[in-house]
């Protein structure tokens, strides 16, 4: 049988990352890349859908649903590349955003974007128009864990009201914020 389980298939994603890695590692070593920090790393770019409002009248109202894209990353890509394919894919879609007139159902629109390491973690952001500069001191680490934890519990309670606005933008708020301490996590874990 060919069947695998769960476990057998975490193993192999696990050794598929290890033997991407080494290999980076290699290549950095015998032609001084840099291509092990983007081994396994993933671009993604957060935005909102349009979809109609209403079946039985198609284009009478919309509503926004938050959706996301990925970038492919093409394998051994150096590190520094990565923000030149996450720029690229971005205004690829904000451009067939901003030349739509006519059609809204199924418009992607892009917002923010996040590159993260093979581990998942976010290691660089991108929003307004330009990359995030500046990282949160780890003296405000725990203040913001704790903002995080209060804007989901808050979010979940409007949620159980049926505020559903509210509490997506609750939701939103706490997801940005872990976004930025992980990323602060991140780089003050590589510059030690």
């Amino acid at each position: 049988m060919t069947d695998l389980t769960h476990e057998d298939r975490l193993f192999l994603r696990e050794l598929q990352k290890n033997i991407a890695a080494s290999l980076a590692g290699y290549f950095d070593q015998a032609f001084g890349t840099n291509v092990l920090p983007a081994t396994g790393a993933s671009i993604t770019i957060e935005g909102e859908v349009k979809m109609n409002m209403y079946d039985h009248a198609p284009g009478l109202a919309f509503f926004e649903k938050e959706t996301s894209r990925s970038v492919a990353v093409p394998p051994y890509t150096e590190y520094y590349k990565l923000r030149e394919l996450a720029e690229a894919g971005f205004a690829e879609f904000y451009q067939a955003s901003s030349e739509a007139e006519d059609v809204y159902e199924g418009l992607f629109r892009p917002l923010i974007m996040r590159i993260c390491n093979s581990g998942g973690v976010v290691i660089d952001l991108y929003e307004r128009g330009g990359w995030l500069v500046d990282t949160m001191p780890p003296s405000q680490w725990t203040e913001t864990a704790v903002q995080i934890e209060e804007l989901n519990r808050e979010g979940s309670f409007q949620s159980g009201w049926d505020n559903f606005s509210t509490a997506q933008r609750l939701h939103r708020q706490a997801s940005r914020l872990q976004q930025l301490l992980t990323r602060a996590r991140h780089r003050t874990k590589c510059a030690a």
